[in-house]
């Protein structure tokens, strides 16, 4: 187990540091800090990101543990306005979609954009963007 919870951590620290080192993306939010994991601090300005993973899959093969883990990373992407997440979601779109290659030692294999809606999410009083990428990461 304690393997596996360091693989999703990997996955997401492979979505965190694709994003974070973006400084374009990062010029674009309310500070170069306004992306988040799991939930935005209750504080947090617009626009922000926000990311997490929803499910993993790990493939047991002949020779032991998984070599190959897919995982579901979610990430919303929160604005005043609708230009402004319509902006932002593009970024992230041109940063993950169909990358592979090393994020701070992680190896991925590919990230995989599966499904994408825009709405307004009147919780939180903001224009909302979710993507779900399917992130294949090399162990």
């Amino acid at each position: 187990p304690k393997i596996r919870f360091r693989r999703k951590m990997n996955a997401e620290a492979a979505i965190y540091g694709r994003l974070s080192a973006d400084s374009t993306l990062t010029a674009l939010l309310a500070s170069i800090t306004s992306i988040y994991p799991e939930v935005a601090p209750q504080n947090a300005s617009n626009p922000c990101i926000v990311y997490s993973e929803s499910t993993a899959e790990y493939s047991d093969n002949k020779d032991g543990a998984s070599h190959l883990d897919t995982s579901i990373i979610q990430v919303d992407v929160y604005a005043d306005t609708i230009a402004a997440r319509n902006t932002i979601g593009s970024r992230v779109r041109t940063l993950l979609d169909r990358y592979s290659g090393t994020v701070n030692t992680i190896v991925v294999q590919s990230i995989q954009l599966v499904y994408s809606f825009k709405t307004y999410d009147s919780e939180s009083r903001a224009y909302r963007q979710t993507f779900d990428f399917r992130l294949r990461q090399v162990n």
